[in-house]
């Protein structure tokens, strides 16, 4: 990069300057990524292409009289693909390709009561099991004060959300079985499993909505994306000797050229 004055002119967007010192005051203000790494040129090339970015959208917002860079956002991408909404056989290989990102694993409705000690555990699973309800049990008892005041209700589980013995228990258990004592690294567990949700493979009806959202989204970020990249490429022109921060690498003389 050739040494110059610091409020040397690097480029312009549309025949706005761009100054070494507006990098510089950037540069300031907002720390480069880590892929930037502590490489001066390489931060005054992201610097570049952060400044000229936000003066060239700010440029297209105030030409089309919207309230900023959000706005124009929104309204490239209208042009470009409207809604963005893929037609359904794209939401189809979308669905097959990703299948199991959409499958639901078993899920387990379970209570507890969480004891300190395991004498005190025995003792809640004895009354649980004379007939007194959990959820009472847990109320009195349990030291878990996540759950008790709901009744020591944990909601619905997956493998991999409790521990690992306590979690053992309950994905072997039937509906309505006591289990415990069982020791966990919180303390000692007495459970039931109220309720079991088999293993369910995803289903294109049930969720179709959320894939053409997933895909809609991503078809208008790419839009505005290759729209920003041309309008860069056509609006800013570097200053003999800076790269293009759209084309770094590639020096204004060539692209020139």
């Amino acid at each position: 990069m050739t040494v110059v004055e610091v409020d040397e002119t690097v480029g312009w967007v549309f025949g706005e300057p761009v100054t070494k010192e507006m990098l510089a005051t950037f540069l300031e203000h907002h720390a480069p990524p880590a892929t930037v790494g502590d490489d001066p040129t390489a931060a005054s090339g992201w610097a570049a292409r952060a400044v000229m970015t936000a003066m060239l959208t700010g440029q297209e917002a105030d030409r089309r009289g919207l309230a900023g860079e959000s706005e124009l956002r929104v309204a490239v991408a209208d042009e470009l693909v409207g809604d963005g909404a893929p037609p359904a056989y794209e939401v189809r290989a979308f669905f097959e390709r990703n299948r199991h990102r959409y499958d639901q694993p078993e899920r387990r409705h379970v209570r507890h009561v969480l004891c300190a000690t395991k004498e005190q555990a025995r003792s809640v699973a004895d009354k649980a099991r004379s007939g007194q309800p959990l959820s009472a049990l847990a109320q009195q008892f349990s030291i878990d004060a996540g759950s008790r005041l709901a009744g020591g209700d944990l909601g619905w589980l997956r493998r991999g959300e409790l521990a690992g013995g306590v979690e053992d228990l309950v994905f072997e258990a039937v509906v309505g079985q006591l289990l415990g004592p069982v020791r966990s690294p919180f303390g000692w567990h007495v459970l039931v499993v109220e309720s079991i949700q088999p293993e369910q493979a995803g289903d294109l009806a049930l969720v179709g909505d959320q894939i053409v959202d997933e895909m809609a989204e991503r078809r208008r970020r790419e839009a505005y994306a290759a729209w920003l990249e041309r309008r860069a490429l056509d609006g800013i022109t570097m200053a003999p000797g800076y790269e293009h921060p759209f084309r770094p690498s590639f020096l204004e003389w060539a692209h020139r050229h």
